[in-house]
């Protein structure tokens, strides 16, 4: 591994909007960056944008239209 490539390089840390990832920046700077693990200039978060599923996704039918839709697709084969 190339050691100069890697001090020169971002680390990025993706997360989601999860309440419990909120605060995942700040701890990081907390706990790794004092301790030399990695250097705070270089820490870039990324957030996901919210999930939103598909208009007929099965997020969206009722476990009963979902069984009937699957049913009759099944059939039909």
């Amino acid at each position: 591994m190339n050691i100069d490539l890697l001090r020169t390089n971002q680390i990025v840390i993706v997360t989601d909007n999860a309440p419990s990832h909120n605060k995942v920046e700040n701890l990081t700077r907390l706990m790794l960056v004092p301790d030399g693990i990695i250097n705070g200039n270089k820490l870039m978060l990324l957030r996901l944008e919210p999930y939103i599923p598909m208009q007929k996704g099965a997020e969206t039918c009722s476990s009963q239209e979902c069984r009937r839709t699957w049913r009759s697709e099944s059939k039909s084969s």
